[in-house]
């Protein structure tokens, strides 16, 4: 009994011994655990540290010590990946992205990144959509991810504009004053068709981001497509002056002054464009265009300008004033008008069209038996000496155009003039006008 007392007793000792081993080696374990963890959280911030004061070798050596110390913590991959991306290591930089993402896959900034560096880098748009969808499913609230989502979408083969629009939606519901998010769904509105709408959106954008010279091109580009020239091209010079060294807002307001008939001023801009850009081919088309145009007229100066009237922008109207050029000195590079030019007015070239004429005479007319209360009984007409020149052979259509408009037993009579007076429609005022038909309608009281 005495010998089993004495085995017991050892036993216990021997016991004891190795709890109080156990617990010395758990508490080693843990000093050299938090140690570790203070050594990991040292370098980690000490990376960061680095990395925002543009010192990335440093930050790389830092950050890659840190992960040897902690191979499991997804936010180290993570902040390394940052550094790679500005050594332009990219494959690197997705490798830790998608290691972040293995050791925590709810790691909804990690997809984000992932997803822009495959959209920018790799140019893999739907492997970009893939992530910000289960980035999305994540972080449902984060507006900057839909918007992403969008972009990535809109440069994937057979997307469907409905889809994108619903991400853009939902984009601006949670940031309404993203100006990013509200362009890109202004030039969506206008792809589509919505002219408007994409004015809405563009205006709020360059509310809150005016340096942005893209909104005011796609402004104008709406602006034109709803026949708004005059705020077309105001946008693309405000464009310009944001990026001046900038082809292709030069070549969209060359083109704009092509179709209104500003040939001079759109060869000033494509020859701008083309020392820009030499490479941008359809400025030597227009630019062409535009020369070949002029030449056919330059040789019959000063007669030629009857085709090529100026429309004077009037405050406060919808309806210009036409001035006919009367003589061009190329020498001085001078112009004289057939009245007034106040200086600082908007105006614009037009491009005499015969069918346009006849059709404008015959809405004078229209217009001119609206003022009388009882039935029109004769009719004054003053026609511009210029109207019979450019018209020549078909000067007779527009006086049988007012007529057909008036009634058959209305009298007509009438002459050619060098200048007309009459008020703008709404005004009592008259004014001077070139190049325009005047009417008069008399009736008996």
């Amino acid at each position: 009994m005495k010998k089993l007392k004495f085995y017991t007793v050892a036993l216990t000792a021997l016991i004891n011994v190795m709890i109080h081993a156990q617990v010395a080696n758990q508490q080693q374990s843990k000093i050299n655990e938090d140690m570790s963890s203070l050594s990991v959280q040292k370098y980690f911030f000490s990376g960061n540290i680095k990395f925002e004061n543009g010192d990335y070798n440093g930050a790389m050596k830092d950050l890659s010590t840190a992960i040897k110390l902690n191979p499991k913590d997804a936010k180290l991959y993570f902040s390394r990946s940052d550094v790679k991306h500005q050594l332009k290591d990219y494959d690197g930089a997705l490798s830790d992205l998608t290691a972040a993402i293995k050791l925590d896959v709810k790691y909804a900034d990690a997809y984000k990144r992932r997803g822009t560096l495959k959209f920018i880098v790799n140019k893999d748009y739907q492997g970009a959509f893939d992530d910000y969808s289960r980035a999305i499913e994540i972080k449902k609230d984060d507006g900057v991810l839909y918007y992403l989502r969008a972009i990535s979408l809109l440069n994937i083969e057979d997307y469907k504009s409905e889809d994108v629009m619903e991400d853009l939606n939902k984009s601006l519901e949670l940031n309404p004053n993203d100006e990013i998010a509200l362009g890109e769904r202004g030039n969506l509105k206008m792809d589509l068709g919505d002219f408007e709408g994409a004015i809405i959106d563009l205006n709020r954008a360059i509310e809150l981001l005016p340096s942005n010279a893209s909104f005011y091109v796609n402004r104008g580009n709406s602006s034109y497509n709803l026949n708004d020239t005059d705020q077309a091209l105001r946008d693309y010079t405000t464009a310009i002056e944001l990026e001046p060294d900038n082809a292709t807002f030069l070549f969209k307001r060359g083109e704009v002054k092509y179709y209104i008939g500003d040939y001079e001023g759109s060869i000033i801009d494509f020859e701008k464009a083309i020392v820009l850009n030499p490479k941008l081919i359809d400025v030597y088309l227009f630019r062409g265009k535009a020369k070949t145009y002029l030449g056919q007229y330059d040789d019959d100066l000063p007669g030629s300008t009857l085709l090529f009237p100026l429309a004077l922008k009037v405050e406060n109207s919808d309806v210009p004033l036409v001035r006919t050029i009367l003589s061009v000195d190329k020498v001085n590079k001078t112009m004289t008008f057939a009245g007034d030019m106040p200086e600082n007015t908007s105006v614009r070239f037009m491009t005499a069209n015969f069918d346009n004429l006849i059709d404008a005479a015959g809405n004078a007319a229209k217009f001119a038996q609206l003022s009388l209360v009882k039935p029109v009984e004769f009719a004054l007409l003053i026609s511009c000496v210029g109207r019979r020149i450019v018209l020549e052979k078909r000067i007779e259509e527009e006086i049988e155009e007012v007529a057909s408009i008036l009634k058959e037993d209305v009298s007509i009579s009438g002459f050619y003039s060098y200048g007309e007076l009459s008020p703008l429609p709404g005004e009592q005022e008259c004014r001077l006008h070139n190049q325009t038909m005047t009417i008069t309608t008399f009736s008996e009281l």
